[in-house]
């Protein structure tokens, strides 16, 4: 079974930094001294000199401007730091990672931009999955009335689209996806291209007197997925 996702038009809007790039050029000639005019010679030597001294102490100047330059501009270090912290891989089970690349499979074959594994979507799922189990029934909505868009929230995925498949009686990953990519509708919801977000759960249970795997995909885009 699969659910109708609740669209709000609302693009994201991206936005790239780049950092310039300082360089420090300089150059300094000589010229030998003419030994017919010793006064000129004299002269251009403290010339010279003078200025040999004047751009040594201007490279430092330019030297110090560009090493500094880098830890001068916070913006940059710390949008350097904020992308490395958030970078940090999600852990997720073996099972979880089969689900997500098996559904990043599908989409790569449709050229699709891949789903980035969500937790809190994760949860969702799951609860749902866990909840059916237990209490014997198979069907997107819950039997206190909750929707894929109630569990969503509840687990702190304020969506701006959301949609759910669920499945019973498959016995692995590799089965659940060939009935889900043989059904148009939850086939429609694998290969959504607003989709950027999925989270999965399975729980154990009976089914029509037959001990069962219940299996919840949801799909989000928009929403926080701590």
């Amino acid at each position: 079974m699969m659910s109708n996702p609740w669209d709000i038009d609302d693009p994201f809007a991206f936005r790239c930094e780049e950092c310039g790039e300082v360089n420090c050029l300089g150059h300094s000639t000589r010229r030998k001294t003419n030994p017919i005019a010793v006064v000129v010679a004299i002269v251009v030597s403290i010339a010279l000199v003078a200025g040999s001294i004047g751009f040594f102490f201007g490279a430092m100047g330019n030297q110090n401007s560009s090493v500094e330059s880098p830890s001068s501009s916070p913006a940059s270090v710390d949008t350097s730091t904020t992308i490395e912290s958030s970078a940090v891989p999600v852990q997720i089970s073996a099972d979880e990672q089969l689900m997500l690349d098996s559904v990043n499979a599908e989409r790569a074959k449709e050229s699709l931009d891949p789903l980035t594994w969500c937790p809190a979507l994760a949860r969702s799922a799951t609860a749902h999955s866990v909840d059916m189990a237990t209490n014997n029934y198979f069907e997107h909505e819950s039997l206190d009335g909750r929707e894929i868009s109630d569990r969503a929230k509840a687990q702190g995925y304020n969506y701006r689209t959301v949609g759910e498949n669920i499945a019973v009686g498959q016995r692995d990953v590799a089965e659940v996806m060939d009935g889900w990519m043989n059904s148009p509708g939850h086939r429609e919801n694998i290969l959504r291209p607003q989709f950027t977000h999925l989270g999965s759960g399975v729980a154990t249970g009976d089914y029509k007197g037959f001990e069962s795997i219940y299996w919840t995909q949801n799909f989000g885009a928009g929403g926080n997925c701590n």
